[in-house]
Order: C-alpha cells, then sequence, then structure tokens
C-alpha cells in the first residue's frame, strides 16, 4: 500500500484543478461566438467535477482503511527487506467484501470520468475545428498525390 498518500493527492489535485479548467472555459466561452457545438462543450465540461469527485472519495476510503489497518495491528514485515510494514490483503476495516465493493466502485467512477474527459476533449475539437477544415487535402502539401 505504498502508493495510497500519492494516490490520495493526486487525485485531490485532480479535484481541484477541475474547477480552474471549467473556470478558464466558462472566461473563453464568454468570449466567442455562441455555437451549439461550444454551448455543447460547456455543458459537458460543467459535468465533469462529480466524476473527478469519485476517483477523490474512492482515494480517500482505501487510505482511511488503510489507516485504520495499521493502527489496529493488522500488518507484516514489508517483503521487500525495509520500509513500511504492509497491511495483508483481506485484513482492511470491512474485510474482503468491503475490498471487492471499494474496487468495483474505483473501476466505474474511472471509466465514469475517462470517458467523459473523452467526450468533453472531443467536443472542444469538433466546437474548434468544425468548418475550418476542408473535407479534401489540399493541393501542394508534401506526402500527398499531385493526382497525375
Amino acid at each position: 500500500m505504498r502508493l495510497v498518500w500519492p494516490t490520495v493527492v493526486l487525485a485531490a489535485a485532480t479535484l481541484a484543478l477541475v474547477p480552474v479548467t471549467t473556470g478558464a472555459g466558462g472566461w473563453l466561452e464568454h468570449r466567442l461566438p455562441r455555437t451549439p457545438l461550444i454551448r455543447d462543450h460547456a455543458e459537458l465540461g460543467d459535468g465533469l467535477l462529480p466524476w473527478a469527485a469519485g476517483p477523490a472519495v474512492v482515494a480517500v476510503v482505501v487510505a482511511v482503511r488503510h489507516v485504520v489497518a495499521v493502527r489496529a495491528g493488522r500488518r507484516v514485515p514489508a517483503t521487500d527487506g525495509g520500509g513500511a510494514p504492509e497491511v495483508p490483503a483481506g485484513t482492511a476495516p470491512g474485510g474482503t467484501v468491503v475490498t471487492v465493493v471499494v474496487a468495483v466502485l474505483a473501476v466505474v467512477v474511472a471509466v465514469g470520468a475517462v470517458v467523459t474527459t473523452v467526450r468533453i476533449g472531443d467536443s472542444g475539437a469538433r466546437a474548434a475545428w468544425t468548418g475550418q477544415v476542408a473535407e479534401q487535402p489540399l493541393g501542394g502539401s508534401q506526402g500527398e498525390p499531385d493526382g497525375g
């Protein structure tokens, strides 16, 4: 469980950056012409905060269970000959059932966060590039056939 605290810090930092990012997007949104694509991108961006909160909550739950297990004396010497003692699998509060539930929840919120982030990025790319790119390659570019 060496990665408990870095995971909590990373999840908290990610959660803290969501309002910063959506704030910057809102600033830009009010300086661009209103289009349906920009509106869709902004709406999707507004939905990211709960998906960023999910991994942060799961990381805190894992950390709390780890601390409780360590304080309860449920640990064995580190297997690599040094470092902090490890908490054996299945000895955290709630046992294996809670561990499985937390793991499934972690996967669900991680997938949701990734899917939401990809959708936001795709909608942003569509908003930025729709109408800006020609359907066919422009003549004279390197690597393109001359057509003759």
